[in-house]
């Protein structure tokens, strides 16, 4: 838990009540993925038979609401470039550990920023941060944890740590918040999790979990109920009380992405053997599973959810759309150069329906669903570790690379608006507050950094 190096190590935690967050999340989704030096032991069938609630018997439906957008009255963030905007760890020397790359840097030490356009500079951290989610509720809660061991919920109203865990044992590997902002769980790569009230800091339960670590964490987004995927090659399921009541066994490998159906009846997973599993989370069933990739390097490295399509993006640099009904593959797209980091769909009602996705060749691309075909690709300066999308100006589309900048594009134009300075080291992790008006990294510089979107 004290090593500060990680290669191609990227917390989009949030997932998919990142997604929501962008909840991973994913973020909405928190996407977060790990690759560590460690040999894992696939474990022998496990299988609960702990009865589901009533309400999860009948299935909970997530309510959506379209979002149906008038092109002619999208408007465009007023960034003004002049005024205040400035126009990995241990890679190794094919491009890092997650596939070939096209990073010319080895970012290995601090670097002082051209200038710091740092809104708020968080405290707290002592070493690398590994995670960052901000609030889906308020505006002002951001959590973060790294490689000190600590899990650190802030308030950016006085930039003070408003609660920490401070010693938990092991680096903090991922961060969910409850779709109602009043819970964040971490977990950490000594398999341990501890959720936590988010008004008074204190741990509410701390759930049975994996040996292994936490690769990723979910809130149901119509309850309290959390899903978590290790890399024990399991997935876990909690109750609102903090009892482990489903383990769902099949994969091969590390479960380096997923989360809850955006309707709430599904759990969908993906993993380092290449497969997307799709779960009944009542029976602890595997309904559905996409064959892995013919590649050397085959592993689902991230995925984000819309309606019933899942965007993934795999270590060789493939892109994938696959049918949340049964897990077939309904199209492929061209392949980046280096491994996917990020992929996040735009919102709903968009036309027309366009996604995107990162990756270490160091370009964001942003597609088109309808035509299965390359709208853009947005160059930087090395690979991309993240994007989320702004969710109030949804033709915005936000990306954190690994050369510490922080940047601001129209998909639809294809026009980079701004990039924000002020990190130090390689981003590792990146979200965007509630009303969109900040943008959050951690950095293996040991901070987290708040960056005004509307600056100047």
């Amino acid at each position: 838990g004290k090593t500060s190096s990680w290669v191609g190590l990227a917390c989009v935690c949030d997932g998919f009540s990142e997604s929501n967050r962008d909840g991973r999340a994913v973020q909405n989704f928190v996407e977060v993925y790990l690759f560590v030096g460690v040999c894992f032991t696939v474990m022998e069938d496990v299988h609960s038979e702990t009865k589901m609630p009533e309400e999860m018997e009948g299935g909970i439906a997530m309510d959506e609401e379209d979002v149906v957008l008038d092109e002619q009255n999208c408007e465009v963030i007023e960034l003004n470039e002049g005024d205040g905007v400035n126009d990995q760890d241990d890679m190794d020397e094919d491009g890092g550990e997650h596939g070939e790359g096209s990073i010319d840097e080895q970012l290995d030490d601090d670097v002082e920023p051209e200038a710091d356009d740092t809104m708020i500079d968080l405290e707290g951290h002592t070493e690398s941060v590994f995670c960052v989610v901000a609030s889906p509720s308020d505006n002002n809660v951001v959590a973060s944890g790294g490689g000190d061991d600590r899990a650190i919920i802030h308030n950016l109203r006085n930039n003070k740590v408003q609660s920490q865990l401070e010693d938990f044992g092991d680096s903090i590997s991922a961060i969910a918040f409850s779709q109602d902002g009043k819970l964040v769980a971490f977990g950490g790569m000594n398999g341990r999790i501890v959720v936590v009230d988010v008004a008074t800091g204190k741990p509410v339960y701390e759930p049975e979990g994996p040996a292994a670590s936490v690769e990723w964490l979910d809130f149901h987004s119509r309850g309290n109920w959390l899903v978590g995927g290790s890399s024990d090659a399991f997935v876990y399921m909690w109750n609102e009380k903090g009892e482990n009541v489903m383990v769902f066994s099949g994969h091969a490998t590390i479960v380096s992405c997923g989360g809850f159906s955006p309707d709430g009846r599904s759990i969908v997973t993906g993993s380092e053997d290449g497969t997307v599993r799709i779960w009944n989370p009542k029976t602890g069933e595997c309904v559905a599973s996409s064959a892995p990739a013919n590649s050397e390097k085959p592993g689902v490295l991230c995925m984000d959810m819309m309606d019933n399509i899942i965007i993934v993006g795999y270590e060789d640099g493939s892109v994938r759309l696959v049918s949340l009904l049964d897990a077939a593959f309904i199209a492929s797209l061209p392949s980046h150069a280096g491994s996917v980091e990020s992929v996040k769909f735009a919102a709903p009602g968009l036309v027309p329906r366009i996604c995107a996705s990162a990756g270490m060749d160091g370009t964001l691309r942003i597609w088109d669903m309808d035509l299965s075909r390359e709208r853009t690709a947005l160059e930087h300066g090395a690979g991309v570790v993240a994007c989320k999308w702004h969710q109030q100006k949804p033709e915005l589309i936000i990306s954190a690379s690994v050369d510490r900048k922080v940047h601001v594009w129209d998909a639809r134009k294809g026009e980079h608006i701004a990039v924000f300075l002020g990190n130090r080291n390689t981003i590792l992790s990146m979200d965007i507050g509630l009303t969109g008006e900040y943008v959050v990294t951690a950095s293996d510089d040991h901070h987290v950094r708040v960056f005004n979107l509307y600056q100047g």
